[in-house]
């Protein structure tokens, strides 16, 4: 059985995967303030290219762990950065780990198994910034 931070590292390898140049131009680790306000990351950042899919911009939180997922819920404003910067959003666990109604209102639901299963719950499309 993986770690989790292995699995956290799986995990990005398939959003990776899913979001490959030249269409995609995709960032994990990627914060959202530069300088002394680095103080928050997002898991993972994909933004489309090509004007004939749209050009938006979709943020990934990636939780292996319910403990994770809850310390993201008991502070909304971890989840306002991606909501700021993303046209969707969406959180990326092993499958099973969540269940739809727990979702904050407007993320979506991937479950990663050997790779990334379709989206169990699609993210409300947001107005981009």
């Amino acid at each position: 059985m993986m770690d989790a931070f292995g699995e956290t590292r799986r995990i990005i390898e398939l959003l990776r995967y899913r979001h490959a140049p030249p269409e995609w131009a995709s960032f994990s680790e990627l914060s959202t303030s530069t300088g002394a306000q680095m103080a928050r990351r997002l898991d993972f950042f994909a933004m489309s290219c090509w004007p004939s899919s749209g050009q938006h911009a979709i943020a990934y939180e990636v939780k292996v762990s319910r403990r994770d997922f809850a310390r993201e819920i008991e502070d909304p404003s971890k989840r306002r950065h991606a909501e700021d910067v993303a046209s969707e959003c969406y959180f990326v666990t092993p499958h099973g780990l969540l269940k739809p109604d727990e979702l904050p209102e407007g993320w979506g639901l991937i479950e990663a198994g050997a790779e990334l299963r379709r989206v169990k719950v699609a993210a409300q499309r947001r107005v981009e910034a």
